[in-house]
């Protein structure tokens, strides 16, 4: 019982179903069940944890029936307080008489402790392998010669080699790279001889795909009880990440300081300021302060107030107010000053520097100053044409605008604000369509796709626009596209013109056109009457000058032309009518020389006064005969 106690085991038997029929005392030790708790009323299975209970019974059962011995069979237990426990079995078959299964007999042995502790084992061991495997670590051993015979297997993982392609095959030095191999085994060997250690000796590789892999190696020395060498044990730890990311930090630098000296108008410093802030002890200063300042980096770290004697005096006390806000909050400061260069020259400089306090309380800065004269200038040229642009914009008489792609409004001048009645700050927030009627926003939408886009400016359109106050305006106004320097389109602007006035003007002139037309119908219709009227009084007069005795005639008063002349004539007159074609003349000619100038005076002088005083003259016929006339 004493052994049975000590080594945590005991005896039982089963029958053919697998019940108890006996167990030892020490089953209290090991599982919390007395035997009576168990002794024919629990199967061995009952005893299985329920998390696989049923495969682990089906497995039992079937390694049962085959009725053959069982030897160190390791299976888990669960103990009466809940607790799994694991035992070994070992196991005999018992038969009946005929030779049929009658149950087994057996002992358990309690193997939870050694279980826990090859649990501890490998998870120390997959903990070690896992540590070595993220930290690239891998344990070697040389002999004397400084071939290699063991290595673990985080070698592949650092060089791509597994250990069977290195251990008994290679020597330590076969892995270095062929420059310089000769030399690294030689100062390897020395060490060798008078058994020193290895510590963090960094050292290249040759990885198996031909990159080169660093790694740090530490190593002591395997001595036999005589002392004489038997080879290495060590370490080699990869610190490729490390060196590759300290090369990249040596060329970052070196690109930095290149950069910072060749910094176009521009330079880099660092200053410490003291504990206050009243210090100037320049640290470091970039080849640009030659540029910057006129004077060479040497000149200025041995002159350390060269940059602010150079600040004119007006930005002087500004620059200290910023640097004071900046150290009591130790946040960057930035500014604009001008400083005077030994040439006379003022330059705007521009400073960004930024404070951070050290361990024995200075203030040290970090900052950057820029040459921004060329920018100054541009600025001051810009501004100044915008204010001569904003003051022809905002004097012209016209309404302009100009809107985004969307014709929400961006800018606009004060004649645009009147003619819509608004006040700057409600139109800011509208577009276009706002105060446009929908009736025009479908024609207006295509002018701008079929114009404005295609060509840069539409044609001059009409539309109408609403006032605040709800009245309607007609106005006419052309669009055009706004460009930004590369070309592309950023927005549109418009020239607008209120046409009420105009559209007043075209009622009223169509009204008089309109009116004119019914006065010209009128007059037309009393001409065609009159001319009737006129052509019959004509065909009357006609008919009764063809029929009278007397000679009626007409002459143009002005030209003296003969207008109409009777047929009586040719009777009276015994001479055609064709001889008075040229008027006046021709009719003179034919009176008597001694009435002719009577007559012409008096004719004169009734197309003077327009009355004519009845005549009587005498004529002369063609054949010298004389007759009298009287003529009215």
């Amino acid at each position: 019982n004493n052994v049975a106690q000590t080594s945590r085991s005991y005896a039982w038997e089963v029958d053919a179903d697998g019940r108890l029929t006996y167990v030892s005392p020490v089953v209290e030790d090991v599982l919390g069940y007395r035997p009576d708790e168990i002794v024919g009323k629990m199967h061995f299975y009952d005893f299985f944890p329920p998390e696989g209970a049923p495969e682990a019974k089906a497995a039992s059962l079937q390694l049962f029936r085959k009725a053959e011995p069982v030897a160190n069979f390791e299976n888990a237990n669960q103990t009466k307080d809940g607790r799994v426990v694991w035992v070994s079995t070992n196991a005999t078959p018992l038969f009946h008489a005929d030779g049929s299964l009658r149950g087994y007999q057996g002992v358990d042995i309690d193997v939870t402790a050694r279980k826990r502790a090859e649990e501890a084992l490998r998870e120390s061991e997959a903990r070690f392998a896992q540590t070595a495997r993220q930290s690239r670590a891998f344990v070697w051993e040389v002999d004397a010669q400084g071939r290699y015979m063991f290595v673990t297997p985080v070698v592949e993982d650092v060089l791509g080699y597994r250990p069977d392609e290195i251990a008994g095959r290679l020597r330590f030095d076969d892995l270095h790279p062929a420059e310089g191999r000769a030399a690294f085994r030689a100062a390897a060997i020395q060490v060798f001889r008078r058994h020193g250690e290895f510590r963090d000796f960094e050292n290249p590789m040759v990885a198996k795909d031909g990159r080169t892999a660093w790694v740090s190696t530490n190593a002591i020395p395997l001595l036999d009880k005589n002392g004489a060498l038997l080879g290495y044990r060590g370490i080699d730890i990869d610190v490729t990440a490390r060196k590759q990311a300290e090369e990249a930090l040596r060329e970052s630098e070196l690109r930095l300081r290149t950069l910072n000296d060749n910094l176009p108008g521009g330079l880099v410093y660092q200053m410490d300021t003291g504990v206050d802030g009243r210090e100037r002890r320049l640290l470091a200063v970039s080849k640009g302060v030659e540029r910057m300042h006129g004077v060479t980096a040497a000149e200025a770290l041995s002159h350390q107030k060269t940059f602010y004697l150079q600040i004119v005096a007006e930005d002087q006390a500004r620059v200290a107010e910023l640097e004071a806000r900046a150290i009591a909050t130790l946040t960057p400061f930035r500014a604009e000053v001008r400083c005077r260069m030994p040439t006379g020259e003022i330059r705007w400089i521009y400073v960004s520097s930024a404070p951070r306090r050290q361990p024995n309380g200075h203030v040290v800065w970090d900052g950057i100053e820029l040459d921004v004269t060329e920018r100054k200038r541009a600025e001051e040229a810009r501004q100044y044409s915008e204010a001569k642009y904003r003051q022809l914009y905002e004097s012209m008489r016209d309404p302009l605008a100009t809107s985004d792609l969307k014709g929400n409004l961006r800018d606009f001048n004060a004649a645009f604000a009147d003619l819509l009645g608004y006040s700057r700050d409600e139109l800011l927030g509208l577009n276009f369509r706002d105060f446009t009627p929908r009736k025009w926003h479908a024609q207006e939408k295509k002018i701008i796709v079929e114009q404005v886009r295609k060509r840069g400016f539409s044609a001059v359109y009409e539309k109408e626009y609403v006032r605040q106050d709800g009245t309607v305006i007609p106005v006419e106004l052309r669009t055009m596209l706004v460009c930004d320097a590369g070309g592309n389109p950023t927005g549109m602007s418009a020239i607008v013109r209120d046409v009420s006035e105009r559209k007043r003007h075209e009622r009223a002139l169509q009204q008089a056109h309109a009116e004119l037309e019914r006065r010209v119908q009128e007059r037309t219709a009393e001409l065609v009457a009159s001319q009737a009227a006129l052509m019959e009084s004509e065909e009357q007069f006609l008919q009764m000058a063809e029929c009278i005795q007397e000679v009626f005639w007409l002459v143009d008063a002005k030209t003296g032309a003969a207008l109409y002349v009777s047929p009586a004539f040719e009777s009276i007159w015994g001479r055609p009518r064709g001889a008075l074609q040229n008027g006046l003349a021709a009719w003179l000619a034919t009176l008597h020389p001694d009435d002719r100038n009577g007559v012409a005076r008096d004719f004169a002088r009734g197309v003077k006064t327009g009355t004519f005083t009845p005549l009587e003259y005498r004529i002369l016929w063609p054949d010298g005969t004389v007759r009298w006339i009287r003529d009215s």
